[in-house]
């Protein structure tokens, strides 16, 4: 059946999904003679996530509102599983879209995968080969993965690292990251004049962002405490933060970044941030979607994690790994930010050109009608991006 509209459920709850699905369900509901977007919310970020829809004007269809304060991991995934059965029940989608790796895309996943609907994974086949590292994310991917009928992979590194673990190429497609097309959209909408903290003159600003699980106890404590350092021995650097409102961040993070020169702010939507992002200085985050936006905008990142899975950036010389030892993140903090200024080339084009959400539409509208929706030549070629990283077994070594 060809010409049947096809219902595509989108299923979010964090505020990178927010970021990364709004522009594929603004592409599929270009199509509405042959797909009808239905948005799902698990909220499981229910205060920023609510902020992202705001901004990117998305209503939910479905608000399952499940997150409860200090809500156990296998206690929101069971829950989660159960209601969003439910919603796939009286939907009756013909396919799911989930994004990335979180425990909402894991759940809606798992729970379409039960009701035999396909599933569509954008951002699929990140690696950073170490199940634990980032916790649970890399676990979440690897199921999510493997239930997934469609894989949309941001880069070849990615499209690799699948093709390694013996999926099939029919079944991986390279799109590009869609917070790339999020940011060009909406930097087009930035006030120059945006500020969301005034910033002193002459001091060089270091924005923050820290949320990791893994790192949270002693390990968050010594991050915070080699941030301030490096803040008390120079002068030149006004740091911000953006706090996650993660009780297990918020608490260390007001208790242990008491300085005249650390402004610690709520979290921001998403055109301050991105604003706050482009007069930044150094960029120092554990966060997955920063490692993508930084080198789109030019700036250096230092990531606060032992592994990651997206290298690209790494080997384009845009950011450096630097771990979360104290001793470590105190050198690389003072003597690593001009190197990877000068590495970094301008706007890099490392994570997409932003037109992935199109591409993933042309891949679902192909899916339902293959004759009439022909594969762009682009997804058989396989070289519009250009492959910035070496052999995913390479990058560890």
């Amino acid at each position: 059946m060809p010409n049947k509209q096809r219902k595509v459920l989108v299923v979010m709850g964090t505020r990178p999904e927010v970021i990364k699905l709004a522009p594929v369900i603004t592409e599929l509901s270009r199509h509405p003679a042959r797909l009808k977007p239905l948005v799902c919310s698990t909220g499981q970020h229910r205060h920023i996530l609510d902020q992202m829809m705001t901004m990117f004007k998305l209503k939910a269809d479905f608000d399952l509102n499940l997150m409860k304060p200090n809500q156990a991991l296998p206690e929101f995934l069971q829950h989660s599983v159960g209601e969003l059965n439910k919603v796939i029940a009286k939907v009756r989608p013909d396919m799911t879209i989930v994004q990335g790796d979180t425990i909402t895309a894991t759940a809606a996943a798992l729970a379409s995968y039960y009701a035999r609907v396909p599933v569509a994974h954008v951002e699929a086949g990140l690696r950073s080969h170490d199940r634990n590292n980032p916790f649970p994310e890399e676990a979440n991917r690897l199921i999510v993965d493997q239930i997934s009928d469609l894989l949309f992979v941001p880069t070849k590194s990615s499209a690799r690292n699948l093709e390694k673990e013996g999926f099939p190429r029919s079944r991986v497609l390279i799109t590009g990251n869609t917070v790339i097309d999020s940011l060009r959209q909406s930097l087009k909408f930035i006030d120059k004049k945006m500020d969301c903290c005034k910033i002193p003159k002459g001091k060089k600003l270091v924005l923050v962002t820290l949320h990791r699980r893994e790192s949270f106890g002693k390990t968050l404590e010594g991050i915070l405490k080699a941030l301030k350092e490096v803040v008390e021995t120079n002068k030149k650097l006004f740091m911000i933060y953006p706090v996650h409102p993660n009780p297990n961040v918020r608490g260390p993070a007001y208790k242990l970044l008491n300085h005249p020169r650390i402004k610690l702010i709520d979290p921001l939507s998403y055109l301050p941030f991105l604003s706050l992002m482009a007069k930044s200085d150094l960029i120092v985050t554990d966060s997955g979607g920063v490692q993508e936006e930084a080198p789109a905008l030019n700036k250096p990142v230092l990531v606060l994690r032992d592994r990651t899975e997206r290298s690209e950036a790494i080997f384009a010389g845009c950011a450096k790994l630097i771990g979360t030892d104290y001793g470590d993140i105190v050198r690389e903090m003072k003597y690593s930010s001009e190197r990877l200024c000068e590495t970094c080339s301008a706007g890099a084009n490392i994570y997409g050109d932003g037109l992935a959400s199109r591409r993933i539409t042309e891949a679902i509208l192909h899916y339902f009608a293959p004759t009439k929706y022909p594969l762009p030549r682009e997804f058989t070629r396989d070289i519009f991006l250009k492959d910035m990283a070496p052999p995913a077994e390479t990058i560890f070594s």
